[in-house]
């Protein structure tokens, strides 16, 4: 049985988009994993900024552990990229990754240079873990960033530069997914516009342990009053966009309502 692949950009992430959804397949059974690219180095400790580097990764690094945990995500892998930096790492401009998205929907996938690059290196990494996990569902940030971060929107490229990869391989994901904030979080927090949903994964209770997931992160405890407006825009369900593969079953509303199916 295929797994459930999260790739996202930074320690805290998890507890926005997906990460009940997360929850709700790791007890359904359903081996879930998590790749986070940066160690959070580039991010504030309540708000204030923090001079010591490494002593803030190696906290935060904790702290997405025992998020995981909570969350029931197993195996963990945490990168070590540049936060703040993933971008750079970009060889094309962002601008044109909607079209990249269209061509990966019409199975004209995307393909990677050669990995002689830094960039390069961040792809192999991902189709690694994308093989050793098995993951048939993969799901990553909207092109839009959800908040806009650049971080967040690289982190969405080279996912689908790596999923191509694996699929071309023979051995990739059978579907990829964007999380897509809901209306009212992106009117209420001024967000960017996101992909237009396809899919809507009821999570029931599991909120709640998205929000005990975003206490063990002490280090972002600023970030709060985000997470909870978030959260509550959300209500019962998570929101995504299928980029790759095909829709399984839809309710009477329109939207697919299992990720595996």
């Amino acid at each position: 049985m295929g797994a459930l692949l999260l790739v996202l950009a930074h320690p805290d992430d998890e507890c926005f988009g997906a990460g009940a959804s997360a929850a709700c397949y790791a007890k359904e059974g359903r081996r879930v994993a998590l790749a986070t690219l940066t160690r959070g180095g580039g991010g504030l400790w309540q708000g204030v900024p923090q001079g010591e580097r490494p002593r803030l990764t190696e906290v935060r690094a904790k702290e997405l552990a025992e998020s995981a945990r909570t969350l029931g995500v197993d195996p963990l892998y945490l990168l070590d990229y540049p936060d703040g930096s993933l971008a750079w790492l970009q060889l094309e401009q962002q601008t044109g990754l909607r079209s990249r998205l269209r061509r990966l929907r019409g199975r004209r996938l995307y393909t990677s240079p050669p990995l002689v690059t830094p960039r390069g290196r961040l792809i192999a990494d991902l189709v690694r873990i994308m093989h050793t996990v098995e993951a048939e569902v993969i799901i990553t940030h909207g092109p839009e960033g959800r908040d806009g971060h650049p971080d967040h929107r690289a982190t969405c490229e080279l996912v689908l530069a790596a999923a191509g990869m694996a699929i071309a391989s023979g051995s990739g994901p059978r579907k990829v997914y964007c999380e897509v904030a809901p209306a009212d979080a992106v009117a209420r927090l001024k967000l960017p516009r996101p992909l237009l949903a396809t899919t809507q994964i009821a999570v029931g209770d599991h909120q709640g342990e998205k929000r005990e997931a975003f206490r063990r992160h002490v280090t972002q405890s600023h970030e709060r009053d985000r997470v909870e407006m978030f959260i509550g825009a959300q209500g019962a369900h998570e929101l995504f966009a299928l980029v790759e593969g095909e829709l399984g079953p839809q309710h009477a509303a329109g939207f697919e309502t299992d990720l595996f199916a």
